[in-house]
């Protein structure tokens, strides 16, 4: 019997945090299962859905206010079966009421995911946060309606239901000859530009999210086009966001977004999927510009989870609160008093608080936000100091502060380890060791190992959620993309077949459990999960990109490494179901991986190997460019391809091939490196 708490419900035996944090909530919260679900069909009762994550600001203070409240509760438990829900667990049920919450709202919503559903798990009202006196008549209306109308709750679940499935049925195959070109990305990419904010960098307004997935096809259209505009602004959003508050500039590592429209004010929680995301991107933008700038922030970053969310078994945490001590921001802000107070004995402190922008009334809610607000040279110009002088100041002002910073009591962590998320970390490291020539190697194989060991069963089957030694929840198909495109890219570091082989398995393993023939496309849900109200589709990309989008370019590029047309063939089908949709919306940036995927089809593609007793260093060197445009691969007699038959020899040669036809062997990197380059000239 717990004696330190008045209240414990269901929840104490879930393994996530978030469930955890509401175990002894007055409320008689219930984990979404299958026990759950009959019982609130035994009992006739409504269910009250109520879906968030540990990081979330909204949903603490939410807590604090109604879900700690006994009066609340009261209501809750009498009126309706509560149900708490961790969206990073169970996305499938977060993604089922969020678009019912944009289909009932317009498009405006966020979490807390508050869902009125009846028994049966059909939503009649969706909405986010809401005061205490605004939530208590909520539930006493519906609870009203229940009694006296029901019939009226059944109407409105009807045509939610109804909203859901007219949304799954936009997206359907239709077998045309109809080909893309190289102008259908030219088209999109002048709508994406008009979407940018060109002073700021990012997407217009406020808040300003990251989205990498914006950035990755802005730096590859700059590739491929030789396209100066998309150059600028990708340039403009890196520098910008690594110079801002959403930055942390003492301790690494990127907030989900920034409230305001200059990169200043972050929504502090911190995300391990932001930060792989941006690693890769930053890793890839260094190759692709040389700026130096972006493989610190890459070397910052990846120190930064090594030290805040290591698991200690070579894997990695979720994410990091925006709280501490009931404040948001309280960790990482400081008072000016406070940095004078500290930084006072070092000469030139003063430089310090002027290049961070910290101001004596502060530059939020009275408190200083640390961000760069010019550029080293300016700096060292108008002070009269040597860049050596200016980094012996930055470097000891910082320790202070870093030294200081750690006494204070920290943001909560989320720690359980999500197949998807690390996964996606793993693409991260395997790009960092890549384009910004870190040496990565164990940190790589120490993660791919803890996923194979861990979430990967015999049979190809994944798990999503690990923590305690324990894994569970059947995957979805994030889960399996993201650790697809993770093998994929690992095994161009290395041509080791193990690694393409769980590749192909597990894209087998989709294509029979998730993949729905009539459309061409992939369900989010496998085909052993229960079933909800409607089996969706997750086709737009957003802060992350689209679990279908991730699958059709993994199905490209194994089509290219087995010289599958099969694959290359179910990846077009693929592009042409969503393109309609696309080609159509007034913003195209939330299908950018769907137009990157389009660039590919419609470009120059290669597939080089490289053979002969200088090999590896050869391939390294390749490597290390930024070519979206090629899969590179080293010859390795112990891989059965068809890429590699007839290429055992000492002699280094190089082979650039293209459609199953490859040019006339090589042993001169540049010249390679210039075939792989020509891309098309505006």
């Amino acid at each position: 019997m717990d004696t330190k708490h008045k209240y414990t419900n269901q929840l104490i035996h879930e393994s996530s945090p978030y469930l955890l944090q509401h175990a002894h909530n007055p409320v008689s919260w219930h984990p979404w299962n299958a026990e759950t679900l009959e019982k609130a069909k035994s009992e006739n009762k409504l269910m009250l859905i109520s879906i968030g994550y540990s990081a979330c600001h909204w949903c603490h203070v939410m807590e604090h206010e109604s879900f700690e409240d006994e009066e609340v509760a009261t209501l809750m438990n009498a009126y309706f079966l509560p149900v708490k829900v961790d969206r990073e667990e169970l996305p499938n049920v977060d993604d089922l009421y969020m678009t019912a919450c944009q289909i009932s709202n317009h498009g405006s919503c966020g979490w807390p995911l508050n869902a009125f559903a009846l028994p049966d798990g059909r939503p009649f009202y969706v909405g986010t946060y809401f005061p205490k006196a605004r939530w208590i008549e909520i539930l006493r209306y519906f609870d009203h309606i229940n009694h006296t109308d029901p019939k009226q709750l059944i109407q409105s679940a009807e045509q939610l239901t109804q909203g859901l499935i007219s949304v799954e049925n936009k997206f359907n195959f239709t077998d045309s000859d109809s080909t893309f070109t190289s102008d259908d990305t030219k088209l999109l990419f002048t709508r994406v530009f008009q979407e940018m904010d060109f002073v700021e960098g990012g997407k217009k307004g406020a808040p300003k999210f990251p989205m990498p997935v914006i950035l990755d096809f802005l730096a590859e259209y700059s590739f491929y086009q030789k396209n100066g505009d998309s150059r600028q602004i990708l340039n403009l959003t890196l520098d910008k966001m690594a110079n801002g508050g959403i930055y942390d500039q003492l301790g690494g590592g990127f907030s989900r977004y920034s409230v305001d429209g200059v990169w200043l004010v972050p929504h502090f929680e911190k995300m391990l999927y932001d930060n792989a995301q941006l690693i890769s991107t930053y890793s890839k933008s260094y190759a692709l510009t040389g700026n130096q700038k972006y493989k610190t922030i890459v070397r910052e970053c990846i120190n930064f989870i090594n030290q805040e969310w290591h698991n200690g078994e070579h894997a990695f945490f979720a994410a990091l609160d925006a709280d501490s001590e009931g404040v948001e921001g309280k960790y990482y802000t400081w008072n000016f008093e406070e940095l004078s107070h500290l930084l006072q004995n070092i000469d030139g402190h003063e430089v310090y608080l002027e290049y961070y922008g910290a101001e004596k009334n502060g530059n939020w809610e009275h408190t200083n936000i640390l961000h760069i607000t010019q550029s080293v040279e300016e700096i060292t110009s108008k002070h009269g100091l040597s860049h050596e002088k200016f980094e012996k100041i930055m470097n000891e002002c910082n320790e202070i502060l870093v030294a200081q910073r750690i006494q204070r009591t920290p943001p909560g962590t989320d720690d359980k380890v999500l197949c998807a998320w690390n996964a996606m970390y793993l693409c991260a490291l395997i790009d960092a060791h890549r384009y910004c020539d870190m040496n990565l190697m164990s940190e790589i194989e120490g993660l791919e190992s803890f996923i194979s060991q861990n979430f990967l069963k015999e049979d190809h089957q994944l798990f999503r959620t690990y923590k305690n030694k324990e894994v569970k929840i059947n995957a979805f198909l994030d889960d399996y993309a993201y650790l697809i495109e993770a093998y994929l890219s690992l095994f161009q570091l290395n041509s080791d077949q193990k690694y393409l082989k769980k590749a192909a398995d597990l894209t087998e393993y989709c294509l029979i459990h998730f993949y729905d023939e009539m459309s061409k496309l992939f369900f989010y849900t496998s085909d052993l999960d229960q079933e909800l109200v409607v089996r969706k589709k997750e086709i737009m990309d957003n802060v992350i990109p689209s679990s279908n989008s991730i699958m059709a370019h993994n199905l490209f590029i194994l089509g290219k490494v087995l010289s599958d047309d099969q694959y290359i063939e179910l990846s077009m089908q693929m592009l042409q179901a969503v393109f309609p949709s696309f080609i159509r919306i007034s913003q195209p940036s939330f299908y950018s991986n769907w137009i990157r995927l389009l660039q590919r089809h419609t470009e120059e593609f290669y597939e080089v190997v490289i053979c002969g007793q200088d090999r590896q260093e050869i391939h390294g060197k390749l490597l290390n460019k930024y070519f979206p445009n090629s899969i590179i691969l080293t010859w390795n007699k112990n891989t059965h391809i068809p890429l590699f038959e007839y290429r055992d020899t000492d002699e280094s040669m190089i082979f650039v091939c293209q459609n199953k036809m490859c040019n006339r062997p090589t042993s001169d990197i540049l010249e390679v490196s210039n075939l792989l380059s020509s891309s098309k000239v505006e």
